[in-house]
């Protein structure tokens, strides 16, 4: 799943980074979407100057996510 978000992240023009799982940057702040190291679930972390862009950044992993199809 997480390597299949870079990919999508990376065909529609965002800023990718894929140290950590898939990290996307912003102008004001990041998304990162990686699996748990404790359990079998993805996690989402976001980071920005604004407050309200957190949302939007939670937002834009998300519908990533829902896009990826898994065979």
């Amino acid at each position: 799943m997480v390597e299949k978000v870079a990919e999508l992240a990376k065909e529609r023009g965002f800023k990718v980074e894929t140290t950590d799982g898939t990290k996307m940057w912003f102008e004001d702040g990041w998304v990162l979407i990686r699996a748990s190291g404790t359990e079998p679930i993805i996690r989402i972390f976001a980071e920005s100057k604004k407050v309200g862009n957190v949302n939007k950044y939670i937002e834009i992993a998300k519908g990533l996510m829902s896009s990826v199809k898994i065979e």
